[in-house]
């Protein structure tokens, strides 16, 4: 490589992204009895390319709003738990958010957000996520 291409290459939180690189959504959710989220959960599956990163939560993502203690897991294609949170920092008290993110040199992936309440208890509202 000429030393003049690495300049063109960036890591993926240099790149600068564009609102419309954004993906959004959400997952409303009205649970009992998850067993601390591994089972009877809310479940969204969404796509994510290399050097992508997934904000999923209950709590600190626009449009996220919950009652209850919630547990967010991110799930990849085999259903192993990549990323977990139960009871995020700061003000989110018990609610949760996940930030995941996924290796450059990884291949374009189906992942699994699945929303739950803490133990036995009941837990609702809408989780919400974006992608960048």
């Amino acid at each position: 490589m000429r030393p003049e291409d690495w300049r063109r290459w960036r890591l993926p939180s240099e790149v600068p992204r564009r609102k419309a690189d954004l993906v959004r959504g959400t997952l409303p959710f009205k649970l009992t009895h998850t067993s601390s989220g591994t089972r009877k959960t809310a479940n969204l599956n969404v796509t994510m390319g290399p050097g992508q990163v997934l904000d999923v939560g209950t709590c600190a993502v626009d449009g996220a709003n919950a009652v209850g203690d919630t547990i967010v897991r991110v799930h990849d294609s085999t259903g192993w738990v990549v990323a977990e949170n139960d009871d995020a920092f700061g003000t989110c008290g018990g609610l949760s958010r996940v930030i995941f993110g996924t290796d450059v040199s990884a291949q374009t992936a189906q992942y699994q957000i699945r929303v739950g309440c803490f133990g036995n208890t009941s837990c609702r509202g809408t989780a919400a996520y974006v992608i960048y």
